[in-house]
């Protein structure tokens, strides 16, 4: 059974607001968002990525922070964040295959791929 994205015009109140506020603030509504609509503590769980990058963006920068929380994705084998983050990364010119690191942007997908297996032996 596929779920139907929602059709904001005869959603309930809390989804109708949740999404016109998010497409209004943040960024567009994707089908996927449009479909996480239909219970909206699961789309205000998955739409915290924005904050989080907006709190991490001043000292990581918008490479590594898009960096990082893919190479997060890509461990825990989430396919609608990783293939998110692969958007992304595509659409600032990067190719996601074949990423070209700097020590330091390597150091910080380790990083995030260790704590992904296991936040409580992430190795020095």
């Amino acid at each position: 059974m596929r779920v139907s994205p929602l059709d904001l015009a005869h959603a309930p109140a809390e989804a109708r607001a949740a999404g016109e506020a998010h497409a209004r603030d943040v960024a567009p509504l994707t089908n996927m968002k449009r479909t996480l609509l239909h219970a909206p503590v699961a789309f205000r769980a998955l739409m915290t990525w924005y904050e989080l990058r907006d709190a991490v963006r001043p000292f990581l920068g918008d490479r590594a922070t898009t960096l990082f929380a893919h190479a997060v994705s890509a461990e825990t084998d989430c396919l609608i964040c990783s293939t998110f983050f692969r958007r992304l990364l595509v659409q600032s010119g990067e190719d996601p295959d074949a990423l070209v690191l700097s020590p330091e942007e390597a150091e910080l997908v380790a990083f995030g791929r260790a704590l992904a297996v296991t936040p409580h032996r992430v190795p020095e």
